[in-house]
């Protein structure tokens, strides 16, 4: 008898009644949530390609996230959070992860080892070319720069003289 009254009242109900009993309460926040992922774009990337790299070196390791957290001395929020990718990692948070699961997460390339490496890309060569090349170009325009203000002022000195004499 219960269930036939139940069905009577769903039966009273409109459509939009219906809805408006299953509409959250709370209010969505889509769009901040799409203008913050569009603001912090530039290091999301690289928080979910860190995360990912984790992930699959405790999957590889067979060590649980409860694991890791306690080695790592954090909570096991803290590193869901952070395999969530979603994270503004700071240097020490980095590089306590490496050091615990003794991996490299960040590199940071220095062209003089590069060189004598040997191990190197043809794309980080022309990266370091070109770095260069702008360095020597910036410093042809610092010489130009200096040349025409000296020259002005010699112009000037010059026109000064000659309205003395």
């Amino acid at each position: 008898m219960f269930w036939f009254r139940w069905v009577i009242i769903e039966l009273n109900m409109t459509n939009k009644d219906i809805l408006k009993q299953h509409l959250s309460k709370k209010k969505s926040t889509w769009k901040e949530d799409a203008k913050w992922r569009k603001e912090n774009d530039f290091w999301l990337e690289t928080s979910q390609r860190i995360a990912i790299k984790i992930l699959l070196e405790l999957r590889n390791r067979n060590i649980s996230k409860t694991e890791f957290s306690f080695v790592m001395g954090v909570r096991p929020q803290q590193v869901n959070t952070i395999l969530k990718g979603r994270e503004n990692l700071t240097l020490k948070t980095i590089r306590k992860i490496e050091r615990v699961l003794n991996i490299e997460l960040i590199s940071i390339v220095d062209s003089s080892v590069i060189l004598s490496t040997g191990e190197v890309s043809e794309y980080v060569v022309e990266a370091i070319a070109m770095s260069e090349k702008m360095a020597n170009q910036e410093k042809a325009v610092d010489v130009v720069m200096t040349s025409k203000a000296n020259a002005k002022k010699d112009n000037t000195q010059d026109n000064n003289y000659a309205m003395a004499a």
